[in-house]
């Protein structure tokens, strides 16, 4: 669940692909953190979510319902993630992006007013076991308070290309700066990188159900560990592969499946290390999710002299970036790879 103001509206409204799958947005346009926290039972509470994402405060900073102190904001905010909390929501306190003005308020002090309400967003996260969701830090121009060039219009918060482009590298720039520090679904401590969650990954449909890639950062959509077939385990182990069964969430295509068992023979310990017998799994690479016409697939079987290595040691985002993707990319072709069993 995301709550917020235009920010969180214009996700939404431009990348609707991204609100699947269980992921909910609630912001609208303008609003304040005291019109958040009336609607905020409705919105969140009732909706049951596991996690909420609250986006609020640059609207309070405009004064866009009126003059407001930042005590007032605080305890706004302090109002919705003890609901939250009450209700057994985790919470996600986002940074306010940066903006040294606001078009449609000239004149107020709002780069520093924007600091120091995240300096205290994030003390206060800390305090109730909340995560902190750094976007400042990812768009700031250095040397000031404002939005990196080409992130928004003018000085303003960023519009939702910046920071949810699926297909161009200066989003999945962005985001793969965006660090949120904070407990994960477990409630261990460990520091996170929202690219993960937003435009970084990109979600499409197949025969068998949704699954969610990443995009590269100059701009290629790269699917790993999506199955091709059922588990060879158990009652299937030794049969011919068999049908797998259709998913009803979006399928988590950002990292490599297990390879398949193999001796460790020197050249291939990573492959030898990371091995399970449930191994059948596509890694697919394509430069355009919707070309004009269908593309040429080529597809590659990885060697080995057919007793080791894996599929996975060139899907790599290194890799990808070096050779297998940049070739999908610069002939137009989209690339498939799979994991096999060995007897």
């Amino acid at each position: 669940m995301l709550i917020g103001d235009s920010i969180t509206q214009g996700w939404f409204d431009q990348v609707p692909a991204f609100f699947k799958g269980g992921r909910i947005g609630r912001g609208i346009g303008g609003q304040t953190t005291p019109q958040m926290l009336v609607r905020f039972p409705a919105d969140v509470v009732a909706l049951k979510p596991a996690v909420v994402q609250i986006m609020a405060g640059t609207n309070d900073i405009a004064f866009n319902t009126g003059p407001m102190t930042p005590d007032e904001s605080k305890a706004n905010i302090r109002a919705m993630t003890e609901l939250a909390q009450a209700n057994g929501i985790r919470v996600i306190l986002a940074s306010i992006p940066p903006a040294d003005q606001y078009p449609w308020r000239p004149g107020l002090d709002t780069g520093s007013k924007i600091a120091a309400m995240n300096a205290w967003l994030k003390g206060y996260a800390a305090a109730t076991g909340s995560t902190y969701a750094d976007y400042w830090s990812a768009l700031v121009a250095p040397g000031t308070l404002g939005m990196r060039e080409g992130l928004s219009s003018g000085s303003r918060p960023p519009d939702a290309g910046g920071l949810c482009s699926h297909g161009a590298g200066r989003g999945a720039r962005v985001q793969r700066g965006i660090v949120a520090s904070g407990p994960d679904t477990r409630g261990h401590r460990q520091v996170i990188l929202l690219a993960a969650l937003f435009a970084a990954t990109t979600v499409v449909p197949t025969q068998q159900g949704t699954v969610r890639g990443e995009v590269t950062e100059d701009g290629r959509n790269l699917f790993r560990g999506i199955p091709y077939a059922a588990p060879p385990i158990g009652p299937l182990r030794w049969k011919p592969p068999q049908p797998m069964r259709r998913w009803t969430h979006a399928r988590d295509a950002t990292k490599s499946a297990a390879s398949c068992p193999q001796v460790d023979r020197g050249w291939n310990t990573q492959a030898a290390s990371f091995a399970s017998e449930d191994c059948l799994y596509l890694e697919v690479a394509t430069p355009d999710l919707k070309p004009g016409k269908p593309l040429p697939v080529m597809v590659w079987i990885h060697g080995g002299s057919n007793y080791a290595g894996a599929v996975q040691e060139r899907s790599s985002p290194e890799w990808c970036a070096r050779a297998w993707c940049s070739s999908a990319s610069s002939t137009g072709l989209a690339r498939s790879a799979f994991s096999r069993t060995r007897h």
